[in-house]
């Protein structure tokens, strides 16, 4: 989050991936923190001008969090809200 705050966002996504790669060797991909850095590297995909990517990435982050968390969750309705933050960003890139 730092990073991107600073927006060096090149770094933050290559921390990411190597966080999420770690993870998916490690077979949690179905857990909340695997959840958080797809969140978080969606969100880098979004301040990059890549929305479409960012949707894929934050879909995949909600439905972890539905199974584990259930739809009626803090962690869900942040990637809902990144997801309409995502096709808002497609508007106005159009």
């Amino acid at each position: 989050v730092a990073l991107v705050d600073k927006e060096k966002y090149a770094e933050a996504a290559a921390g990411l991936k190597k966080g999420i790669s770690l993870m998916e060797n490690a077979g949690a991909q179905e857990s909340v923190l695997y959840a958080g850095l797809l969140h978080q590297y969606a969100a880098v995909m979004l301040k990059t001008n890549r929305p479409d990517t960012a949707i894929v990435i934050n879909r995949s982050a909600m439905a972890i969090r539905e199974r584990l968390l259930g739809y009626v969750s803090e962690p869900v309705a942040r990637s809902l809200l990144n997801i309409g933050q995502c096709y808002y960003a497609k508007l106005n890139m159009a």
